[in-house]
């Protein structure tokens, strides 16, 4: 971008999208580890204008390590924030924060920071009788996979007919643009959810961040065409 963009020059965008929004609750939960506390930070802010009741517990490494350290150390009237130190033995994964212990059906959880961290607090949650839907992340990088051989298989597109072979080294979203299919691609990481695509026939290997278990498996399947892959030997998308 830095080499070819000039002054005046006008480019195309995408309009923002927000796959990490508040849903309507009486009280959230917000934990925050390391950069993590960017999203949860503004979200602290739009709950304390909003009146809702809420707890932001922010996990670092050491003091002076903080963002927002200043901001955060402010008097919320409709909730606290508490900062936990590692270095001082208050670490996330032995001192999971006592909100955790008993679910709520009208509390809702966020959580944002390393992959480490969200899945050991979710696991917790789930644990104590957290409903999944309750429990919203995002992730700064893809999940790491375990290595393994790929297979091809088919891509049909459902409107036009048109059959496309995506070979082990390809993805479904590289193989429709070679062959001048147009594919609405941002991250391309399965992150961010631009290139979900309706799924008509065939089993989706999900392999996305950005939808949730529940959608992953519900009767209307969508598929980041970026990265995820077919269980079966064909998949027709809605294209």
């Amino acid at each position: 971008m830095h080499d070819t963009l000039r002054p005046g020059q006008t480019i195309a965008i995408s309009p923002p999208r927000n796959l990490f929004p508040l849903q309507p609750a009486a009280k959230v939960i917000l934990l925050a580890a390391g950069i993590g506390i960017t999203p949860l930070y503004a979200m602290a802010l739009a709950l304390e204008a909003a009146a809702v009741p809420f707890v932001l517990h922010y996990f670092v490494r050491q003091r002076g390590d903080e963002a927002f350290a200043d901001e955060l150390a402010q008097r919320f009237q409709h909730g606290f924030c508490e900062i936990w130190y590692s270095s001082e033995g208050r670490s996330a994964r032995d001192y999971p924060p006592a909100e955790l212990l008993g679910a709520a059906a009208d509390t809702h959880l966020y959580l944002c920071g390393p992959e480490g961290f969200m899945t050991h607090m979710q696991q917790q949650a789930l644990a104590r009788g957290w409903d999944s839907a309750n429990i919203h992340a995002e992730a700064f990088k893809p999940v790491a996979r375990t290595a393994g051989a790929e297979e091809g298989f088919t891509v049909t597109l459902a409107r036009s007919g048109q059959q496309c072979t995506i070979p082990p080294d390809k993805t479904i979203a590289t193989v429709l643009l070679e062959n001048g299919v147009d594919v609405p691609l941002s991250c391309e990481m399965g992150m961010c959810g631009a290139c979900l695509t309706r799924v008509t026939a065939g089993e989706v290997d999900h392999r996305d961040t950005v939808q949730s278990d529940s959608e992953k498996s519900a009767p209307e399947q969508y598929i980041a065409l970026c990265c995820s892959r077919s269980k079966s030997a064909e998949l027709v998308i809605n294209l």
